[in-house]
């Protein structure tokens, strides 16, 4: 109750915290439809009772009781752009290429840039004293407004209208593979051709330039010219506290995005209001439908050259539909009698009426995603910008047509628009995106203001940020570690070809015939694979010593492992999704002695549970003293064996050789790649759940991309933060587990697929199927890194709300006014297979202490027990965190037990023994909230030093209750996330939106290496045509020159 009581009190306060925060909003770009952006966001942020200031080109107005607006206006904005314009044919922007657009972009922003932070608005406003809880801009390459947030000492929250891009990406070290994610101003799928991809690759580094080159130098003397103080450009400009994305897997590409960018596309969108009297009568009149026709708000339809406007007109008088087109003049010449214009039209209002059959548009992102959410039909004429792009996916996703602006003729119109009109499966894929779109975990507005607010409580949650963004790019690439890698393998066959030659030399006579004899073996192909097969074995110890250092749905769950902490997580969803209501089958080593309400069936892998029970009987407390190039390669042979088992096992077969059929199939990834097979057998959506959370085995099969240079492998206890010989045990690992999947567990996998399931397809048609990855994980407790759209964070999912203890824990816990210790070693490590020494260390130091310890002992003496310790052989573990009276856990660092004491807030001293519990502890010890005691050097003093320390050093509890307030602090509960997003993949299909392209590639077009190469090789030939013409016409011109001075 007291922590309950604590609970409440934080909540309480960080909503006070929030509640009437300061919020300065840049917004300088003189567009509508940018204003038609960030307007329904501050307008939303003032009725939740903040206190905004608005830097814009208009004069921004707000009626509320809540919160306050103030409107700092860019006087004379509207006017330059307007007379800018005069000069710009904006369609003919549709012939210029995208290296032309790209320059004009970055001319155009470079001079709005100096003009708002010079402003004399602007400027009056940075010279006062006044001070802000966070600062809102707009993310358009005008890098020195980014300076405004350390001079207001606030986070920096970047708001991007076009959705994810190069810029972008670059500044919160968002990985954006040039193979599949296409440049913004192309008009490119992620399915590229190889042209294609190379002229993306010379585009992502033409900007990549320009950026260093160009845009930071002229940013960085802006900011130096208008932000007084002295601020390190690099610190600013990747101090992004939040990214908000007007974008949406259901409209835009999935692509990988790290934890503090949000998708909020559609945030804008608000129920329509009641039309104009003349439109509404327009439109319901329309019997044989209406076609909207509008260009947005930067391109005007009077600018149409008058062949293309005419080609309209004639189009248009041939239909039976009327037609609003949006036209910026009061006549139209020839305007037929079906055609109502006018200057401007609530487009929302339109698109939601249901007459409305057709969108005619330029592509621009609000329009593309308006009429996704009312479910119209689209012809794109897509000109500039991002416009292509959006065209293109409207076109893929089979919900419009696109028409190249060049080819608009009254033929191609009539063709376009007689497909558009006349074929239904456009409507049907429309109302199908419209009901994607709107199905959301939470509404994108509701979305955006979460994750304003969450990053003024956190105080920018900087633990939202990924480490890559701090690398320099070479790091970041692994180009030094690649380098010494290549280095270390050159100078080990030097060595090996000088060992090898100076004992043939040493055995055999220069001279003898023998000798001949040798050489010529050296050449047999027989005997050059023995030696680099000898090689390969040479190499290893080489490396090894570096590495030294919905609705009622019927869902399958197969959950192998016989560890009983991963039992408990596949139990835990498994009979939630039955209380939901789904009819559950479970197939596990263990069975629910309660099952729950619903329907629920258990298939018991009995003789898989004692195979692998005889085969872990060792003393789990050795396993850690392994190295990971050692102890990896037996773990993934131990495990591979799994899938096999379990798919032999008669109750499973008689499954297999059933009629049943289920929805989706969720299988635990534990390297059990096999039993996927299980959900193509069954025609189900797979759904894919780690215990562990996101790790390399995960990532590969979902085209996640997990850079070593700064994502550790789980086995490893480094942070983010490596060293290069840390990068390079790293790089190493990962190289190990890739070549131990391809070359010995995915064969393996194959073998026991065509065996047991009977009809089973090739691996390589359900190994990378996953519609949806469930990750035992959050950013709260885990490092940040990158995830692809079907990956979901539900780490904490299995916690419930703590029970009355037994009496007598009860009476313990409330007795020990002094505090009390909890220790438990986990479900798979025992305490009894301590060894004398180290127990007896242990037992020593909690003698000594004035606390309590409860400690999970699983027999029923403990040897020289002191008084102030009670032992059970289990203990009820989240119930006894939740008791006030916890004031440590001492643990192993397992997932599990290190994500309930961060929900408790409870201090820990970790001792990790094997797998992902170094990492576990590691973090602790970074986020200090405990402190880690390797498991060799426990003794009598270092464990009372460290129990010490935690208990007697209130930082620890502190930053404990701190991290367990992050750890509360979301939009939806872990649960409920969990079954939401089961229910989306299974209601829509397995959701293939969500997936990326980058699962089609083979691994050299994913790294552009055949770019690289054919770039490599055409420098090469021109820099060798090049090198023969210097050589042949340097004499001969050196002749003529000579002949000349003979001459004169």
């Amino acid at each position: 109750m007291p922590k309950t009581i604590l609970g409440i009190s934080i909540v309480a306060i960080s909503l006070n915290v929030v509640l009437g925060a300061k919020i300065l909003g840049l917004f300088p770009l003189p567009i509508n439809s940018h204003r038609n952006l960030y307007t329904p966001l501050v307008q939303e942020l003032v009725q939740r009772g903040h206190h905004v200031t608005v830097i814009s080109p208009y004069e921004e107005t707000i009626d509320s009781k809540n919160g306050s607006l103030r409107s700092i206006v860019l006087t004379g904005f509207v006017d330059w752009m307007t007379d800018g314009m005069k000069h710009v044919r904006t369609f003919d922007l549709a012939d210029t290429n995208i290296f032309q657009k790209l320059q004009t972009v970055l001319t155009f922003l470079e001079t709005m840039s100096e003009m708002t932070l010079g402003h004399r608005n602007v400027q009056r406003l940075i010279h006062s004293k006044e001070t802000f809880d966070v600062v809102i801009i707009t993310e358009l390459l005008t890098h020195a407004h980014k300076a405004l947030a350390p001079h207001f000492k606030a986070p920096l929250v970047s708001f991007s209208t076009i959705g994810l891009s190069s810029f972008t990406n670059l500044l919160v070290g968002n990985p954006a593979p040039p193979s599949y994610v296409p440049d913004l101003f192309s008009d490119y799928s992620s399915k590229m051709t190889f042209s294609e991809r190379l002229t993306n690759s010379l585009m992502y580094l033409y900007t990549q330039v320009c950026f260093n080159w160009y845009v930071y130098p002229q940013q960085k003397q802006l900011m130096k010219k208008y932000v007084p103080g002295e601020y390190d450009f690099d610190q600013v400009i990747h101090n992004i506290s939040l990214v908000l994305l007007n974008s949406h897997p259901s409209i835009n590409q999935p692509v990988p995005i790290v934890p503090n960018v949000v998708e909020i596309g559609g945030f804008h969108i608000k129920p329509p209001k009641q039309l104009p009297q003349d439109l509404q009568e327009y439109l319901d009149n329309a019997t044989n439908g209406v076609i909207y026709f509008s260009m947005g708000s930067n391109l005007k339809s009077v600018e149409l050259p008058r062949g293309k406007r005419d080609a309209f007109v004639k189009t248009f008088a041939k239909l039976k539909q009327k037609v609003i087109w949006k036209w910026e003049e009061d006549v139209l010449p020839g305007q037929p009698e079906n055609v109502k214009v006018d200057k401007w039209l609530p487009q929302s209002g339109i698109l939601a009426h249901p007459n409305t059959r057709l969108f005619i548009t330029h592509g621009g992102l609000l329009s593309t995603t308006e009429t996704i959410y009312h479910g119209v039909p689209v012809l794109a004429i897509p000109v500039a910008a991002d416009q292509k792009l959006n065209a293109q996916r409207i076109a893929k996703e089979g919900f419009g047509l696109s028409l190249e602006y060049k080819e608009i003729s009254e033929t191609t119109l009539t063709q376009k628009l007689d497909e558009l009109l006349n074929n239904p499966k456009y409507a049907k894929n429309a109302k199908e995106c419209s009901k994607i779109f709107q199905d959301r975990l939470a509404g994108p507005m509701e979305t955006a203001i979460y994750w304003v607010e969450y990053v003024i409580r956190h105080k920018g949650a900087p633990h939202l940020k990924v480490a890559g963004v701090d690398l320099p790019w070479y790091k970041y690439m692994l180009l030094d570690v690649g380098l010494f890698i290549v280095l270390s393998l050159v100078l080990s066959v030097y060595v090996f070809c000088k060992l090898t030659k100076i004992l043939i030399s040493l055995c055999v006579p220069s001279k003898s015939p023998k000798l001949k004899h040798y050489t010529s073996r050296l050449s047999n192909p027989s005997v050059l694979y023995q030696l680099s097969h000898t090689m390969n074995i040479i190499t290893l110890i080489v490396l090894t010593s570096f590495t030294y250092l919905t609705h009622s749905a019927r869902i399958l769950g197969v959950f192998p492992f016989i560890g009983k902490s991963h039992y408990f997580l596949g139990s835990a969803l498994m009979r939630a999704l039955a209380e939901q209501g789904h009819d559950v089958t479970v197939i596990s080593p263990f069975g629910e002695r309660t099952p729950p309400n619903g329907s629920y069936r258990d298939i018991v892998l009995v003789k898989t549970r004692e195979t692998f029970e005889r085969k872990l009987k060792v003393n789990m407390f050795d396993v850690g003293e392994l190295n990971p190039l050692i102890s990896l390669p037996f773990l993934m042979i131990m495990l591979s064996e799994l899938g096999t088992l379990t798919l032999q096992e008669p109750p499973v077969q008689e499954l297999i050789h059933s009629d049943e059929k289920f929805d989706a199939v969720i299988i635990e990834q534990f390297l059990t790649d096999d039993l996927k097979a299980l959900a193509s057998h069954f025609n189900a959506v797979q759904i894919v759940f780690s215990s562990t959370g996101s790790n390399l085995w995960i990532d590969s099969l979902v085209g996640n991309p997990s850079p070593p240079s700064y994502v550790p492998s789980a086995g490893l206890s480094y942070s983010s933060q490596m060293t290069f010989l840390q990068r390079v045990t790293n790089t190493l690992v990962y190289l190990l587990n890739v070549v131990m999947m391809h070359a010995y567990v995915y064969p393996n996998n194959e073998q026991t697929v065509q065996k047991y399931i009977p009809g089973a397809p090739h691996i390589e048609d359900f190994l990378y199927n996953a519609s949806l990855v469930l990750l035992n994980s959050h950013h709260s407790f885990s490092q940040p890194v990158p995830h692809v759209p079907n990956m979901v964070e539900i780490g904490g999912f299995h916690i419930k709300p703590p029970k009355k203890l037994p009496q007598d824990l009860q009476t313990f816990l409330d007795g020990a006014t002094e505090g009390a210790i909890y220790f438990s070693m986990g479900s798979n490590l025992r305490s009894v297979d301590l060894p004398i020494d180290k127990r007896d260390a242990i037992l020593n130091a909690f003698a000594k202490l004035k606390q309590k310890v409860l400690w999970k002992w699983e027999d029923e003496e403990l040897p020289n027990k002191p008084k102030n310790v009670e032992v059970r052989k289990w203990l009820p573990q989240q119930d006894v965190l939740a008791h006030p009276n916890v004031k440590l856990f001492v643990t192993h660092g397992g997932l599990l037990s290190t994500t309930e004491t961060i929900y408790f807030g409870v201090p820990v001293l970790a001792i990790p023994i094997y797998g992902d519990q170094k990492m576990n502890a590691q973090l602790a010890v970074n986020d200090g909230y405990g402190l880690s005691l390797p498991y060799k050097e426990v003794n009598k003093e270092t464990f009372a030093q460290n129990l010490d320390e935690v208990l007697n050093n209130p930082k620890y509890s502190n930053n404990a209750k701190a991290k367990s307030k992050l750890f509360h602090d979301r939009l939806k509960t872990p649960m409920e996330t969990a079954l939401y997003w089961i229910d989306y993949v299974i209601r829509h299909k397995g959701a293939p939106h969500l997936r990326v392209a980058a699962l089609d590639l083979p691994w050299y077009k994913y790294h552009v290496l055949d770019v690289i190469g054919f770039v490599v090789l055409v420098a090469a030939i021109g820099g060798t045509v090049f090198y023969v013409l210097l050589t042949r016409m340097c004499p001969l011109l050196f002749k003529r020159l000579k002949n000349k001075v003979k001459t004169n």
